[in-house]
């Protein structure tokens, strides 16, 4: 999942009935997250999933070195009123290895669980900084302005 055109906007880009579960099924378009393409190609990129009653939030996200996280591992937002909300992985996921031009990373893309509680509070404030912990310690970016507006929009489309 590349942050290119599609993440100008978000929007919603599935809303449709499942055909065997008979389930609501909706997704947000990808959102930048952090300064991903800003002199650095490593952050975060993600987007909204809703299978009927369950939010989850897709992300991926990039680095220069091999890192793994574990299920139940967290994800933390501080908004912009000091409160901060922990969003807990769903899956053990491990980076994978990319060339991107001639720059080589890791990228590792993971579902959060977004609790009804969560996805209020992020529909009413701003996400300034992101830190998600992986098996060598944690990764933290402040979100620029531009990010956290989209960002807030895409919690309110759901």
């Amino acid at each position: 999942m590349l942050c290119n055109a599609a993440c100008s906007s978000p929007k919603i880009t599935v809303d449709r009935t499942d055909a065997f579960s008979g389930q609501q099924i909706r997704r947000t378009n990808s959102v930048e997250i952090t300064a991903i393409f800003n002199g650095s190609p490593f952050g975060a990129v993600g987007h909204i999933r809703v299978v009927g009653d369950t939010r989850m939030l897709y992300i991926r996200f990039t680095d220069d070195e091999r890192f793994a996280i574990g299920e139940g591992a967290e994800l933390l937002f501080k908004l912009d009123n000091d409160s901060i909300i922990t969003l807990y992985s769903m899956e053990r996921s491990f980076a994978k290895h990319e060339r991107v031009g001639d720059t080589h990373q890791y990228a590792l893309e993971t579902l959060y669980l977004i609790p009804d509680d969560a996805l209020e509070t992020f529909q009413q404030h701003n996400i300034a900084v992101i830190r998600f912990y992986a098996n060598d310690g944690y990764r933290e970016w402040e979100v620029p302005k531009r990010a956290f507006k989209k960002l807030h929009k895409m919690f309110n489309l759901i």
